[in-house]
């Protein structure tokens, strides 16, 4: 999972943090493939300006949100422990992290998938995207910051639904 912020131009900086972005990555059979993946995003958003922190399985990238909550979280759909979605539903059923934007990357995921609707992610991109609309899209999300998403779709201006 990648979480991300961006930072500001030097010009309008009003003591803003860099930008944080979780991206967990699975493993398995197809290990280095999402291992590639993972380090693609991890160059793209940290040469967009974002600060990315990175975690190894759904589990592990529930832990790190709950000990420096990021700004956005960009997860994969296919993981291990924990799937994007099944991330995705547990960030929104924790009070601490319930508010923040997440974006779920998915090769498999169909439009108009209802799993799409009962995760209250942000987005769904689909696979293969191209890299400067993921970087506006998760910037539009930074930008955004934290909203509801647990009372109904309407709130989250993304929902994926």
């Amino acid at each position: 999972m990648v979480c991300c912020r961006h930072v500001l131009p030097a010009a309008s900086r009003r003591r803003r943090r860099r930008p944080r972005c979780f991206w967990p990555r699975a493993v398995g059979h197809d290990r280095c493939a999402h291992l590639h993946i993972r380090e693609v995003l991890h160059r793209l958003f940290t040469g967009a300006g974002f600060s990315v922190q990175t975690a190894p399985d759904g589990h592990t990238a529930l832990r790190a949100a709950r000990r420096h909550p990021p700004d956005v979280v960009l997860t994969d759909l296919d993981m291990p422990g924990l799937t994007g979605l099944q991330l995705c539903q547990a960030i929104r059923a924790d009070p601490t992290l319930s508010d923040i934007p997440v974006a779920i990357l998915s090769g498999g995921l169909q439009p108009g998938d209802p799993r799409a609707a009962d995760s209250q992610a942000c987005g769904i991109w689909l696979k293969p995207f191209h890299n400067n609309d993921l970087v506006t899209a998760v910037r539009h999300l930074a930008d955004l910051g934290h909203h509801l998403h647990n009372i109904t779709p309407a709130h989250c201006p993304f929902h994926a639904g």
